[in-house]
């Protein structure tokens, strides 16, 4: 068995050996555990079946990490491997030594590649709540700073005179922006996490002032949620989620 201080590794890693018969858990079988944890989890994970002095494994990754990559740097350790960036097959031997050995290194190079910067867009709906939490998560698996952005959707005065309604519309969406913004941070006390939040209010096209912060801020993931509130004075987060995901030249993390 993997001792107990591995299995609380989860934030980079979740490995558990079985000792059923490999006839019972083919390698189709493993694969679908695997994806399930890592699903459930958002970290890679990799199922390993030991049968006699052979054991035998599936891996699944999460966006932006390089799972190949990883066996590749501890392949002195493995029998044999193969696959992609998001999903592995490897063998080796019946060896604790080795096993022991062949999960620290794995760990090891995990955490060379963490996420540091996570840009969250948030516009208050509640699917950006969601969202909120994913990334609160996922920022303190990885020791990760948040970036909370809200944008102020105000195309719909561009060309208007500057009146006094307009500028009390502006008034009170900046108002409702920053409290979205502040619902982030509380959201992280609540939760007791240790996780550095820097906040940013932009005005203009929501999706540009996204993809603007991602080059600015070099953020290696977006945390964005798939829908948003409608309305006049609200954007759409949908299409806002799309245009990034096309767009973005980091990974993204879109939840409905």
């Amino acid at each position: 068995m993997v001792p107990n201080i591995y299995l609380d590794i989860t934030i980079y890693l979740l490995i558990k050996i079985l000792k059923w018969p490999l006839k019972i858990l083919i390698n189709g079988v493993i694969g679908i555990v695997s994806s399930k944890i890592t699903d459930m989890y958002f970290k890679p994970s990799i199922l390993i079946c030991m049968e006699e002095e052979e054991g035998k494994g599936s891996g699944r990754s999460i966006p932006g990490f390089d799972l190949h990559n990883a066996l590749c740097k501890t392949s002195k350790y493995l029998q044999k491997y193969g696959g992609h960036e998001m999903a592995v097959g490897l063998s080796l031997y019946k060896n604790n030594f080795e096993i022991d050995w062949f999960f620290m290194s794995l760990v090891s190079k995990m955490s060379e590649q963490l996420y540091k910067k996570i840009l969250l867009p948030t516009d208050g709906s509640k699917y950006s709540d969601i969202s909120e939490k994913h990334a609160l998560s996922i920022a303190a698996a990885n020791n990760a700073e948040i970036i909370a952005l809200s944008v102020i959707e105000n195309s719909f005065s561009v060309g208007l005179p500057d009146t006094e309604t307009i500028s009390e519309v502006n008034r009170l969406l900046k108002e409702e922006n920053e409290k979205n913004l502040k619902k982030v941070e509380r959201l992280r006390d609540e939760c007791g996490l240790d996780v550095e939040i820097r906040t940013l209010v932009k005005e203009g096209s929501p999706a540009k002032a996204i993809l603007e912060t991602i080059e600015e801020e070099e953020i290696d993931l977006v945390v964005i949620g798939s829908s948003g509130k409608s309305g006049i004075d609200k954007f759409l987060m949908g299409s806002v989620a799309d245009k990034v995901v096309k767009s973005a030249k980091c990974c993204v993390l879109v939840i409905h």
